[in-house]
Parts: C-alpha cells; structure tokens; sequence
C-alpha cells in the first residue's frame, strides 16, 4: 500500500471547518499532528482558574487545617459538563512553620458558594469563542462536605520541613502531561486544590482543566 502525504513544512494550507484537507507532513514525510489537548485549546474548550484571582503578590490566605468542605481553589462542575483536569500547581509563600499539605483531586459533590470568593473561569482561547459552564472560587471556607474516600486524588504533597528557611522548591504541580491520564469530573462534581500551612500560610493556586458535553463522553 502507498500513502503519501503532502510536504508542508514551512507554508501549509488551511481550511474551514467541514472542508476536506491533505495531512500535512514534513518534507521527509514525518506526519505533523497536533495533541488532543491542544487541539481542545484550539476549539475554546480549555479553562483556568487561580487563586486569589488575580496579580497580587501576597498570595491568597492558607488554613492551618482544612476541613473536607474546605480548599483552596475549587472548580464545581455541573450536571451535563464534563471536565477533564489538565493542570494543577500549589506555590507555597511564607508558611510560618513546618508542616505544610497541598492535594488535588476530583470529588463526587460541587463544594457550592456559600463562603468563597468567585474568580473567574478563563478561556485559554483568548476570543472566548466558548462560555464556561463551571464555578470556580478560592479560599472556599464552607463548601459541601467531600465524602472521605471517594476522591480521585492525583497528587498529595506533604513536608515537615521549614520552607521559609530551607533553599528547596515550595511549589508542586501536577499535569496530564506528566501522568499521562486524568480523571473525569461528571454528573455535579468538582476539582479541588487543597493548600494548608500550619500557622501563618500564605500561596497561590492554579487549576486549569477541558470541559466538555457529557453526551460527548457516554
């Protein structure tokens, strides 16, 4: 069988969406393909969301210990959209002490607003040609409780050292890059970036995930 495909690399052709167009190829005919996520991107459907929400250099404020309906950035999901997480980071600023907790994961329940700040959910298509169907906050203080145990946890970071006085890195992330699978959040669920300090934390937080139809899913 003989396939070939078109030598694009330095001017290729683009077309509308509907339209038939050739596969494009390096000129010693590597086919050029784009990865899913990315091409999620492309089509408006990739979000983010930080905490405190905005440029400000003092980081939002960590609990000492946080409660199953507490995190510090939640993301709720609700029912017929999916989401995908694609990106999760915790920095850590002053910690004040030695014990310091960070966890993301997907749960079964939205945490809801009750006592959160809102931020906004932003398209990683900077045209906005697709709205976001999620709620996202930081600092949510009151949520509704996580059952213990059904997490789809995808990091926990954990330290008993003093990050203010020891020259390490006070950042964790995760990313479906990395692990190479990610859960899927459905039918009114949430992810959720955990961030605690023992006393007098201070950090900021990352989340960005796809969001899709459920019917695009089952």
């Amino acid at each position: 069988m003989d396939i070939r495909v078109l030598a694009q690399q330095e001017s290729p052709s683009r077309g509308n969406d509907g339209q038939l167009v050739a596969l494009r190829a390096l000129r010693d005919g590597a086919v050029i393909t784009c990865p899913w996520y990315q091409a999620l991107v492309l089509e408006g459907r990739c979000f983010s969301a930080t905490g405190p929400g905005t440029y400000d250099h003092a980081g939002m404020t960590l609990r000492i210990t946080e409660a199953t309906d507490e995190a510090a950035v939640t993301v709720d999901i609700p029912d017929g959209l999916a989401a995908i997480p694609l990106y999760a980071e915790a920095s850590f600023l002053a910690t004040g002490a030695i014990i310091v907790h960070a966890a993301f994961f997907v749960g079964l329940l939205p945490y809801g607003v009750a006592s959160a700040t809102l931020v906004s959910a932003l398209n990683l298509r900077l045209d906005n040609p697709i709205a976001s169907g999620a709620t996202a906050q930081h600092t949510n203080n009151s949520g509704i409780t996580v059952v213990d145990g059904t997490e789809r946890m995808m990091f926990h970071f954990g330290t008993a050292q003093d990050l203010d006085a020891t020259v390490i890195n006070p950042r964790r992330t995760w990313s479906v890059a990395d692990a190479g699978y990610a859960p899927v959040a459905m039918d009114a669920s949430s992810l959720a970036l955990k961030m605690s300090a023992a006393t007098s934390g201070t950090g900021f937080g990352l989340v960005a995930w796809a969001e899709l139809p459920e019917s695009a899913i089952n």
